[in-house]
């Protein structure tokens, strides 16, 4: 647990000192990728990333974001980000220190749900250009704030990130 802890830190602490950088994919998503490495912490008896620390990973890469999204501001604390479903497709393992990247992809409309896309990628381009996917995590996340669900919408109203995620999202 206190590992984990030290590394969400490390991720709010990257965060702030190397900006994310975001890219409009799409209307009502924005993109950006976090490079990791695969440590003994994360692998398992068969020698490759075990399937419980792409969901941590995935989570990291949403720390990493922190800042950016404002929600460390005084005004939205004791707002819970709570992520309410997981769909993992795994394709092929990640080796021990290899490095590797996970764009995230996060979408919304004006509803209440949060979309993200996390796919593992390998940090170095085959020959051709083409990146080899080894994992996809998709979670769908909701903003929570004493018991009552923040839609994305009255978010945008107070919050940039949050309006530019929204920018030419088609409304639900």
């Amino acid at each position: 647990m206190l590992t984990f802890v030290v590394r969400v830190l490390n991720q709010i602490f990257l965060g702030a000192v190397r900006p994310t950088k975001f890219h409009h994919i799409r209307p009502g998503a924005i993109a950006f990728d976090v490079r990791f490495r695969l440590w003994p912490i994360d692998m398992d008896a068969f020698m490759h990333m075990n399937n419980a620390s792409y969901i941590r990973i995935a989570e990291l890469a949403r720390w990493r974001i922190l800042l950016d999204s404002g929600l460390h501001k005084k005004q939205f604390r004791n707002m819970l980000h709570l992520v309410v479903d997981h769909d993992v497709k795994y394709f092929y393992p990640i080796m021990p220190f290899q490095s590797y990247v996970v764009r995230t992809t996060l979408s919304s409309s004006e509803g209440k749900w949060l979309k993200y896309k996390h796919e593992f990628l390998s940090a170095k381009k085959g020959p051709t250009g083409e990146e080899r996917v080894y994992c996809v995590v998709d979670s769908t996340c909701v903003l929570k704030k004493k018991g009552k669900t923040i839609r994305i919408d009255e978010m945008a109203d107070v919050n940039p990130f949050y309006k530019n995620l929204l920018q030419d999202a088609p409304s639900s």
